[in-house]
């Protein structure tokens, strides 16, 4: 069964604009530490049109000014592309390391 993903976006999107409450996980996992850091975030999300100036200012300062060496799916976006808005309500971080002999 393959999934298509341009179903998937839709279905996120809709839900997005139908529901805007929503909730961020981001985990920062070290396996050879055994180091966790979570931070969650809740809030309300919308739909924001594409703007191609900003996408191009966040890819550069991310992936550095050399367009020609980024990664293929950050170069000619699709007009027809969106924007995520998300408003955070509330922010938890943790420290969630652990032994993995259980102690």
């Amino acid at each position: 069964m393959s999934l298509d993903y341009r179903n998937t976006w839709r279905y996120f999107l809709l839900r997005i604009k139908e529901h805007p409450s929503c909730a961020i996980g981001i985990v920062d996992f070290d396996s050879r530490t055994e180091k966790v850091m979570h931070a969650g975030f809740r809030g309300k999300a919308t739909v924001e049109p594409f703007d191609i100036n900003l996408a191009k200012r966040l890819f550069t300062k991310y992936l550095g000014s050399t367009e020609s060496i980024w990664d293929s799916r950050f170069k000619n976006q699709d007009p027809n592309n969106v924007f995520i808005r998300f408003v955070p309500e509330t922010v938890v971080v943790r420290e969630q390391s652990y032994k993995a002999d259980g102690s």
